[in-house]
């Protein structure tokens, strides 16, 4: 028969495997988030000499690659290729993407949506990798970023600069912005 210290005992070891386990699990979700890869879309606003062209980026901002399963943009843009209507997101399905890798691309609207008029895009994204499954929903104010500041430097209109000067300052510019 027990006694009242095997009891007591008994107890104890049964809450500190308890608290062990607990341990464990909380390490091993603090160990998946902060090594998971976190794949986002944004825009950035580059200015090259005296005009400023708006870019849709795909970046991993994680620790781990991951698949791309389904990336859908709503309301979608246009193609910039003329033989085909697919479009840079249309074409990312299983397109993988290592920690810090970006994609980048030029959005095109239709004629039809005036980026005045559209505030909102939406991306639903979905992507893997060998054990888990991500889902995303990103929504970005294309109207918000006509506001931005793009450039600290004052240049002369493109067409007085040599081809070398348009090259080294479109090349700091997109280096300023860490693309």
């Amino acid at each position: 028969m027990l006694g009242l210290s095997d009891i007591i005992s008994l107890l104890i070891a049964l809450i500190a495997l308890a608290i062990a386990l607990a341990t464990l699990q909380q390490n091993r979700n603090i160990h998946e988030e902060s090594n998971r890869p976190y794949i986002t879309v944004y825009l950035e606003t580059i200015k090259t000499m005296d005009k400023a062209n708006d870019y849709v980026i795909l970046k991993n901002f994680g620790n781990t690659g991951a698949y791309i399963d389904k990336l859908v943009v709503t309301p979608p843009y246009k193609s910039l290729l003329p033989h085909t209507d697919l479009t840079f997101f249309d074409a990312c399905e299983n397109l993988f993407v290592a920690p810090g890798q970006s994609f980048i691309t030029m959005p095109y609207l239709p004629k039809h949506q005036n980026p005045i008029k559209i505030k909102d895009r939406t991306f639903e994204l979905e992507y893997h990798t060998a054990s888990r499954t991500y889902k995303e929903t990103i929504t970005l104010n294309e109207f918000a970023t006509r506001f931005q500041v793009t450039s600290d430097g004052d240049y002369k209109k493109a067409a007085d600069l040599s081809i070398n000067e348009v090259i080294a300052k479109s090349t700091a510019e997109i280096l300023r912005h860490n693309l």
